[in-house]
């Protein structure tokens, strides 16, 4: 429904996933840029606030220099009244006016800029009064007053710098702030895309395969529906035509067997009737040896019943397969209920059970195993000698959990082996029942062993009969 409200309609989950990632993978672009932009504005600040901070102390360490050399050559000047050292201190006046020039450019702060202007016109003065023949005393307080002048302009740089360093210190918290929530903001906004997409994917995925287990389960009377891309609901389609032509098959296949069953147990019906209608002289007196005749007949349209019962017991069975609910069984406490219904047979039969289980899962069908196990242990009291001996062991071997049952009868042929499994196979050692086998026990079986991931065998035996089944070890 989701997908029908966007105007975006996918026509393939490949390109579903490639639009999700590209989404995800530009926010993720979108925050790294305005990281980078903030980064880069911080570190051109910061290399902005170095520069100046580096050529105001240049300068400032030129006009203290020059400051006091001024002061030294005008005390010279004073005392020797040569006209040389004015050169020299007109050569060092236009040094510091030059560096006071460069500070004052750097434009660093109006204090800075008034102190320079005033720095100047006092240094201008001084020298007037210097040419003019002024006291020393008057002299050297001047210049004293230049060079104190000239730290207190050096003191104003290091405040201005400790203010812009502070400047940028607040402008790094703000921007960490911003950052992290602009990467709480593109975070979350990335999940929710993240989540919206695996949605949109994972959605008609969660469909097909509730679709398919449906199927699995013989579930055939609800029509399957897939939202989605259009190559997941063209393979919704597909899935609902297959479940529409199982559906007809199954009906099919129950129709065949009901009508199979009625055609068949009709016409015997009628044969079973009169045969007793023979054996009771309602068409004449009957001999002896007609009586036998009359009672094979008898016996073989019962066997023919059982075997039509048998035959729709089988279908049934199978057809079951079909809503196995994979689950964790214990199979020891499985093979332990089935000896326990079994104990009046194995007392009747004087037989005797031997069981090595240990506690072991697999992952099946619990019915569909208790059948395996009832049908084998029932083959094999069946066919074991009076006082016998079963034996039923359950143990892990390697990476393999194994279940064997074993009984001390006429055993199996080798050519017999593989054909035991057959549906209605009967071999050619008979049972000590006295009821004959239909030979569908161990097909059954076979089929419910397949259906639980199994293999089932008959293993070579000295003695008897030696069934083997092998189930994979579940995944802790």
């Amino acid at each position: 429904m989701l997908l029908n409200k966007l105007s975006f309609k996918p026509r393939s989950i490949l390109q579903l996933t490639v639009t999700g990632f590209l989404m995800v993978a530009g926010i993720l672009i979108v925050a790294l840029f305005i990281t980078a932009r903030q980064i880069n504005a911080l570190g051109e600040r910061s290399q902005r606030v170095l520069n100046l901070s580096a050529a105001g102390t240049e300068a400032v360490r030129v006009i203290i220099e020059q400051a006091t050399a001024m002061e030294r050559n005008a005390r010279q000047y004073q005392i020797t009244a040569d006209k040389n050292l004015l050169k020299v201190y007109r050569e060092r006046q236009s040094s510091f006016a030059g560096a006071a020039g460069r500070l004052s450019s750097l434009g660093l702060d109006d204090g800075i800029n008034a102190e320079i202007s005033a720095m100047r016109r006092e240094e201008a003065g001084y020298y007037q009064k210097l040419v003019t023949g002024s006291s020393a005393e008057m002299i050297q307080g001047n210049y004293q007053n230049l060079r104190e002048q000239a730290l207190q302009l050096s003191d104003l740089l290091g405040n201005w710098t400790a203010l812009q360093l502070n400047a940028i210190r607040q402008e790094i918290a703000s921007t960490q702030g911003f950052l992290q929530g602009q990467a709480i903001v593109l975070t979350l906004t990335a999940l929710g895309l993240a989540a919206l997409f695996t949605t949109l994917i994972t959605r008609p995925l969660g469909q097909l395969e509730k679709a398919i287990n449906k199927l699995g389960s013989g579930s055939y009377d609800a029509s399957i529906a897939v939202q989605g891309p259009a190559d997941l609901r063209h393979l919704g389609n597909s899935l609902d035509w297959l479940r529409s032509r199982l559906h007809k098959l199954e009906q099919q296949s129950t129709a065949f067997f009901r009508h199979v069953s009625h055609e068949l147990k009709t016409p015997l019906a009628s044969i079973q009737e009169s045969v007793a209608l023979l054996r009771d002289g309602v068409a004449g007196p009957v001999n002896p040896d007609q009586l036998k005749l009359l009672a094979i007949n008898n016996n073989n349209c019962q066997r023919l019943q059982g075997l039509i019962d048998e035959l729709l017991r089988y279908h049934r069975e199978i057809q079951s397969i079909l809503n196995a609910a994979p689950q964790d069984v214990r199979m020891d406490q499985i093979i332990e209920s089935v000896v326990a219904n079994h104990e009046f047979a194995l007392q009747t039969a004087g037989l005797h059970v031997e069981t090595r289980l240990e506690k072991l899962v697999v992952r099946g069908d619990a019915e569909q195993l208790r059948v395996i196990v009832d049908n084998l242990l029932t083959n094999a009291i069946k066919y074991s000698p009076e006082r016998g001996t079963i034996w039923l062991r359950w143990q892990r071997q390697d990476e393999r959990m194994v279940l064997e049952v074993e009984d001390q009868g006429p055993g199996i042929a080798p050519e017999e082996r593989e054909l035991v499994f057959q549906a209605f196979y009967q071999g050619n050692t008979p049972a000590r029942s006295l009821i004959k086998s239909t030979g569908l026990g161990l097909a059954i079986v076979q089929e419910y062993v397949n259906a639980n991931r199994g293999i089932i065998e008959v293993a070579p035996c000295e003695t008897g009969a030696l069934f083997k089944l092998v189930f994979p070890v579940q995944a802790s």
